[in-house]
C-alpha cells in the first residue's frame, strides 16, 4: 500500500504548528500529544541555522589542477567579448507546424521489426 497514508484513515486531518521564541503556541504540546494518543502519525522537524564562512577569497582558479595544467587554454586576461560572426545562429520555425512528439525506443531500428 502506497497511497502516503499509512494509518488507513482516508480523512485525517493535518496541522502544522511552529514553535519559535516569540509568540510560541503553549498549547502546541497538548495538541500533539491528543494525537499522538489517537494514533495519527506524526513528524518532528528540528530546524537550526548555520553560519557560513565567505570561502570565494580562498579559492583562486589557479588552484584548480585543469588550469594549471593547460594555462594556454585558460589566458590570465580575457581580450573580451568574442568577434561578431557573419552568419548568427539560428532556428527557423514553420509557423503552424506540429511538435514532434515520439516516444524512445530501446531497439535499434533493424531489431524493431
Amino acid at each position: 500500500n502506497n497511497q502516503g497514508n499509512q494509518s488507513g484513515r482516508n480523512n485525517a486531518p493535518a496541522r502544522v504548528y511552529a514553535v519559535g521564541r516569540a509568540g510560541t503556541d503553549l498549547d502546541a504540546n497538548v495538541v500533539t500529544e491528543k494525537y499522538a494518543k489517537k494514533g495519527f502519525p506524526i513528524f518532528l522537524a528540528h530546524i537550526t541555522t548555520k553560519e557560513v564562512e565567505d570561502k570565494s577569497e580562498k579559492k583562486r582558479l589557479e588552484d584548480v589542477p585543469i588550469v594549471r595544467n593547460f594555462p594556454e587554454v585558460f589566458p590570465k586576461d580575457l581580450p573580451g567579448l568574442p568577434p561578431i560572426r557573419p552568419v548568427e545562429f539560428q532556428i527557423d520555425l514553420v509557423p503552424g507546424a506540429a511538435l514532434v512528439a515520439r516516444a524512445p525506443y530501446r531497439l535499434a531500428p533493424s531489431e524493431m521489426k
